[in-house]
């Protein structure tokens, strides 16, 4: 399924562009999988959260869009970002 990115996305008109972002795409979702099927393996997941929840918020929270509402546009520095990453992390996927 192909994500929507709106009507103001290059990738729209491009298919070369279009091609290079759904690769990079399926590398960002990959890694968030691989991350969580390792948390998974070690017995690092919440009880109750599987390996499909956690790889979906996993690629939410490493969404390219969030770092630039937050860095870009909000003006975290890219330390505040990455310690929200790890607590958002912590707080959604590892036992409590």
């Amino acid at each position: 399924m192909r994500p929507t990115r709106g009507p103001w996305s290059v990738a729209d008109a491009d298919p070369e562009v279009d091609k290079v972002h759904q690769n990079s795409e399926r590398g960002r979702r990959g890694g968030a999988r691989a991350f969580v099927t390792r948390l998974g393996e070690i017995g690092g997941l919440r009880e109750g959260v599987g390996i499909d929840q956690a790889a979906a918020v996993a690629g939410v929270i490493s969404e390219p869009l969030v770092y630039q509402r937050l860095v870009v546009e909000a003006g975290w520095s890219v330390e505040a970002y990455a310690t929200w990453m790890e607590d958002a992390v912590v707080a959604a996927l590892l036992p409590r």
